[in-house]
């Protein structure tokens, strides 16, 4: 699993090992000065058991920590 970070938006990725042939899932997330409920959104998405899942969280420029809490997945 890793992920990418852009300026504004980020992308976590979970995926099974090759081979197996499912499709990927793409959950998004736009957000706007809500960390606090971001940790829990992705938190959350992460939680699910499909294996082949790509999490884009879309970040409005927030002035908060978003972007902090983000890169805390994508790394």
């Amino acid at each position: 699993p890793g992920g990418r970070a852009a300026p504004h938006g980020a992308r976590v990725t979970q995926q099974e090992p090759a081979g197996r042939g499912k499709p990927r899932v793409v959950i998004g997330i736009p957000t706007y000065n809500r960390s606090a409920r971001l940790r829990r959104c992705i938190d959350s998405a992460l939680a699910q058991t499909y294996p082949e899942l790509e999490i884009i969280v879309s970040d409005n420029a927030s002035p908060d920590d978003t972007p902090e809490v983000v890169q805390g997945y994508a790394g």
